[in-house]
């Protein structure tokens, strides 16, 4: 399997301006476990909900998200630890 990285990817759309309106119109029909939970998550939220944000906007950001994991038990946060 080929990845690209994002600057690559960026250069390729730049080169096939169809290729990318293509990819936007069908990346909503696109799902994974980690898609839907975001998913799931976000709408939860008003603010986010679909009620209130154009679906376009809705999955740029949960593309835009950076996954992070965490062991089972793992503490994340401390009380006290400043939010950034």
């Amino acid at each position: 399997m080929a990845t690209l990285d994002r600057q690559n990817f960026m250069d390729l759309m730049n080169e096939m301006p169809d290729m990318l309106k293509f990819l936007k119109r069908h990346i909503y029909n696109y799902t994974d476990p980690l898609k839907t939970f975001t998913k799931e998550l976000m709408i939860k939220l008003p603010y986010f909900g679909a009620s209130y944000m154009h679906k376009h906007v809705f999955h740029k950001i949960i593309y835009s998200f950076q996954n992070k994991f965490y062991n089972e038990g793992e503490i994340i946060l401390h009380e006290g630890d400043k939010a950034d």
